[in-house]
């Protein structure tokens, strides 16, 4: 699953607008990355209202969320060896909970447990694998993994875990559950036309003072290029992307990527290189992107028209050459965007 280090970055096409002008820009770091958040209109507070609101929220999300601060939530849950529940944010069951529904629908591709897998393979905080571990190194860290072994509760908010061992990573859930907050922190303060990114994670709303819509890129998987394949329009949606070309290592000729298959411990090894998928919720688009690069192209395809996800996947073929491969509700939005074409992003 994928660290705080955006894997696949969105190329934000924003260029200034004819006769509209530049937007509000806020941006920063955040959960290990960084944030961007663009807007037009006049919010009901100053504009440095929203900055410090917008601040505030981001680290209120990192405090609770975040695996490289001992003091988090999440750390202290993963520390914690008992089977008594265990008292957390709203936040976090919330996300636990969207994250444990992904976990059944993908048939486990997505699962938050496997924190452990993706430290040993030098993914996570210590990232100095040069070479893949051993397999019995793998198999007992499986033992100790697995979403149907983690419970959350609502009320009090609190999660309870049936293994000792088990421990959570929500890097793949998180940003984009950030994303949504800071949008509807934005739609709270009266503004009506927005952007928000985090570490590559991105949703849009309304449009800007010239009439076009937000416009983004999404680059092509290939390591030590920003090329762009694709650009689209969004309105009132969010667009997440994984891939396996930013962050692997490579040993005796083949590559070693961060998406860690939950049911057998290893990188996944698919013809994949790059899951696009849009949907009304970040937080819910950057999971499924993440699930889908797990299930391999079939049955990402099959996943996504079943949970009406707009999806994107870029396959390598066997001459190196790459293919895309798009379900329906994804080129309804790549021909909005074609149909703009004239218009400057």
């Amino acid at each position: 699953m994928r660290r705080h280090s955006p894997l696949l970055f969105l190329v934000l096409l924003l260029a200034a607008c004819s006769g509209g002008g530049q937007p509000a820009e806020i941006g920063g770091t955040t959960m290990g990355t960084t944030y961007s958040v663009r807007y037009f209109g006049t919010p009901t507070t100053s504009d440095s209202d929203v900055t410090a609101a917008i601040d505030a929220r981001l680290n209120e999300l990192e405090t609770a969320l975040s695996t490289y601060r001992s003091d988090s939530e999440v750390s202290r849950f993963n520390a914690f060896r008992g089977s008594d529940w265990f008292p957390v944010s709203a936040d976090t069951v919330t996300i636990v909970r969207a994250a444990q529904t992904i976990s059944a629908q993908s048939d486990g591709a997505f699962d938050i447990t496997i924190s452990p897998l993706v430290e040993l393979w030098g993914f996570g905080a210590n990232q100095n694998r040069l070479q893949p571990p051993p397999e019995d190194a793998i198999q007992l860290l499986l033992a100790s993994s697995g979403y149907e072994w983690l419970e959350q509760r609502i009320e009090p908010p609190a999660l309870r875990k049936q293994l000792p061992a088990l421990a959570i990573d929500l890097s793949a859930i998180a940003k984009g559950y950030a994303v949504d907050e800071i949008g509807e922190l934005l739609n709270i303060s009266g503004i009506e036309s927005w952007l928000v990114e985090i570490g590559g994670e991105i949703k849009t709303k309304g449009i800007k003072r010239d009439g076009s819509p937000w416009r983004v890129a999404i680059e092509k998987p290939i390591a030590g290029s920003r090329d762009v394949q694709q650009v689209l329009p969004l309105d009132g949606a969010a667009l997440a992307t994984s891939g396996d070309y930013r962050n692997y290592f490579e040993y005796a000729g083949k590559r070693y990527s961060h998406s860690i298959d939950p049911e057998t411990g290893w990188p996944v090894a698919d013809r994949v290189g790059s899951v696009s998928v849009i949907t009304s919720s970040a937080m819910l688009a950057d999971a499924w992107a993440t699930a889908l690069l797990v299930t391999g192209d079939s049955r990402a395809l099959e996943l996504a028209n079943k949970h009406g996800l707009a999806l994107s996947l870029t396959l390598r073929e066997p001459d190196g050459e790459l293919r895309r491969s798009t379900n329906a509700a994804f080129d309804a939005i790549a021909a909005a965007g074609a149909s703009t074409n004239g218009s400057k992003p």
